[in-house]
């Protein structure tokens, strides 16, 4: 009886969570089609058809040109804060399916405070945002409607990984499908995924010694209609001549202190060490869980080579600070925190062998509980209408702004 009780509380807290984060997006992105203000969101920009560079070149555009033709902007703000909720409803999914103990309430819970995630706040932090790698994006409409297919696409994989040798053809061709959607949208997803994946197959190919080749050929067609479309999209975007392109950073004349993503100054630095608090203690402290865990070890691969990727290449011409090629890093650490979350709660829900399981258990929730308490400070100042690139330790701005809030 008491068992039941607790689990209609959760019901009802998760119910009431989401509701609530899903009326904040709302009214978020309500506000951010209506102002004017500096760098508070792209999204009027993408429906302006600057989504993809200045071309109008994106499914994006489309989409959103589309949903105001039928609502206005109340219309459109909606539609962006059901796929902020279906990204939330896809993270509770994977959490029970991953660890069955935890109820359906408990599960939206746990969703809505990775969804609530972001950098840590430290002092003289530099900037909250520039530097800083996320899961939640409240300004970009590319990256809010890139994350639901992204993680679909990444369990699809994962539901044909799990079916080794034996293909699942409605799986291959929803994963197919999936990517190439997500690549219309943004390209970031499979720039990672298609180098992930060819490790991976690469891997299991050694490892079997080729006896599911004819699998592993098959898995690796489904990123193809992918990059044929990214070829498309190149020549769409690079067409400011011979210095418009991508190259190696290191290869390029480049101002270190422009680059707001990466190791190249200090507030980047900064804002990367402020990124992976949580999921770094994950790596570090329970590597004998998650080592025999293929989901995670997958997404941390998918991480990896987003991470090289947005250190060590870049746009070049008037596009090289722009800083999309790290939009790669931002999907693939929405993924990698889900994953990491559930090794936390798969900890959690074994009693602890030894006090080094409780004390590691204490620290990974002690990082996550920072990350949510800083997300939850960062998305009062985007409600407030303070622009995402807010300063934070330098000069008190921070403080001055939160005291502007309360008054």
């Amino acid at each position: 009886m008491a068992q039941n009780k607790k689990q209609r509380l959760l019901w009802g807290l998760g119910l009431l969570g989401t509701a609530v984060f899903t009326l904040l997006m709302g009214w978020l992105h309500y506000q951010q089609l209506l102002s004017t203000g500096y760098y508070y969101s792209d999204i009027p920009a993408h429906m302006a058809g600057h989504a993809m560079g200045n071309t109008g070149f994106s499914l994006v555009t489309v989409l959103l040109r589309g949903v105001f033709a039928i609502g206005g902007n109340l219309g459109t703000a909606v539609f962006l804060a059901v796929v902020n909720l279906l990204t939330l409803l896809i993270f509770a999914w994977a959490i029970r399916k991953a660890v069955p103990q935890v109820c359906p309430g408990a599960a939206l819970l746990w969703s809505l405070a990775a969804n609530l995630c972001q950098a840590v706040w430290m002092p003289n932090g530099g900037y909250w945002y520039f530097g800083a790698i996320t899961g939640t994006i409240y300004h970009n409409t590319t990256y809010i409607m890139l994350q639901p297919l992204a993680l679909i696409a990444f369990f699809l994989f994962l539901s044909l990984a799990e079916h080794h040798g034996q293909l699942q053809w409605r799986s291959w061709a929803a994963l197919t499908v999936l990517l190439t959607v997500a690549t219309a949208i943004k390209p970031s997803y499979l720039f990672a995924f298609a180098p992930a994946l060819l490790v991976a197959l690469v891997v299991d190919l050694i490892r079997t010694h080729g006896k599911a080749l004819q699998w592993e050929v098959w898995l690796g067609c489904t990123v193809l209609p992918g990059i044929l479309l990214c070829i498309i999209q190149a020549k769409v975007l690079f067409t400011g001549g011979g210095d418009s392109g991508m190259a190696l950073i290191f290869t390029t004349d480049f101002d270190p202190e422009k680059v707001l993503w990466g190791v190249f100054n200090y507030s980047a630095k900064h804002g990367l060490v402020r990124s992976l608090v949580f999921v770094g203690a994950v790596v570090l402290l329970l590597f004998r869980q998650w080592r025999g865990a293929y989901a995670y070890k997958f997404s941390l691969l998918l991480f990896a080579v987003s991470l090289a990727e947005g250190i060590c290449l870049t746009e070049t011409g008037s596009r090289m600070y722009d800083g999309n090629l790290w939009w790669g890093a931002f999907i693939c650490y929405d993924i990698l925190l889900l994953e990491s979350l559930i090794q936390l709660l798969r900890r959690l829900h074994k009693k602890p062998r030894t006090p080094v399981e409780t004390g590691t258990s204490v620290l990974c929730c002690g990082a996550l509980a920072w990350h949510i308490a800083s997300g939850i400070v960062f998305l009062g100042l985007m409600l407030a209408g303070i622009s995402y690139a807010v300063m934070i330790g330098t000069e008190s701005y921070l403080l001055q702004e939160m005291w502007g809030i309360v008054l």
